[in-house]
C-alpha cells in the first residue's frame, strides 16, 4: 500500500514545485511590468510638472525682463 503511493506522492510534490515556480515567474514578470509603467507615467508626470515650472519661470522672467526697461524709461534714466 505505502509502496504504490510513493510516486502518487512523488507527482504531487513535483506538480506543487512546478506550479510555485511558475506563480513565482508570473508574478516577478508582473512585477517588473508594474513598475516599469509606474515608472513611465512617473516620468510623464515630471516631465509635465517639470516643463509647467520652466514656462512659469520663464514667464517671471521674461515680465521682470520687459518691466525693467519700462521702469527706466518711466524714470527717465
Amino acid at each position: 500500500m505505502m509502496i504504490q503511493q510513493v510516486p502518487t506522492i512523488f507527482t504531487q510534490t513535483h506538480f506543487i514545485a512546478i506550479f510555485r515556480e511558475t506563480y513565482t515567474t508570473i508574478y516577478a514578470t508582473m512585477t517588473m511590468i508594474g513598475r516599469a509603467f509606474l515608472t513611465t507615467i512617473g516620468a510623464v508626470l515630471t516631465g509635465m510638472i517639470g516643463l509647467q515650472v520652466a514656462l512659469m519661470i520663464g514667464e517671471a522672467v521674461r515680465g521682470i525682463a520687459g518691466a525693467v526697461p519700462v521702469g527706466i524709461a518711466k524714470l527717465g534714466l
